[in-house]
């Protein structure tokens, strides 16, 4: 395989709380004391890999609603011992007001966290195994671009955007 062969490997897992009757899950955002009563749909991670040569970055997202940057250097920390090739991980939030608090803001009250810690820890490692398992499927793969400049296009850009 040529040094300069673009790699790509994709992964993902669910990331829902395992149960939603054993105990409260504060659900994020629009207030307070918002508890989940049961699972419309699943939260996910997924993860794409890319690599060239020896460099690769993994970039997951999470349905959560947020994510500390200290989580984040824990998920880091996790994935670099399970991929220690890897060269770098990006972890964004999709901010969904759908998932469990994973910042401590909407528990209970307005000074009570709805941070269950024991998910937060679970979901972290969750997200750092996802992304090694994205890295550890790269294989040699090709990339497309396209571009379309049909003028109804223009119809979904505001007067304020550049058009090209």
């Amino acid at each position: 395989m040529p040094a300069q062969t673009l790699r790509a490997g994709a992964a993902q897992s669910m990331i829902t709380p395992e149960s939603v009757s054993g105990h409260p899950v504060y659900l994020a955002g629009f207030g307070h004391n918002r508890v989940a009563t049961g699972v419309h749909d699943d939260l996910y991670a997924r993860c794409l890999a890319l690599g060239v040569a020896k460099q690769s970055v993994v970039m997951c997202s999470v349905d959560l609603i947020g994510l500390f940057y200290d989580d984040v250097l824990t998920i880091r920390k996790a994935f670099s011992q399970r991929a220690p090739g890897a060269s770098f991980l990006v972890v964004a939030s999709t901010h969904t007001h759908a998932g469990p608090d994973t910042l401590g803001l909407y528990g209970p009250a307005s000074l009570e966290t709805g941070i269950d810690p024991k998910y937060l820890e679970w979901v972290d490692e969750r997200i750092a195994t996802t992304a090694a398992n994205a890295w550890h499927a790269m294989q040699p793969a090709e990339l497309e671009l396209g571009r379309d400049d049909h003028p109804l296009l223009e119809l979904l850009q505001g007067v304020d955007r550049p058009r090209w």
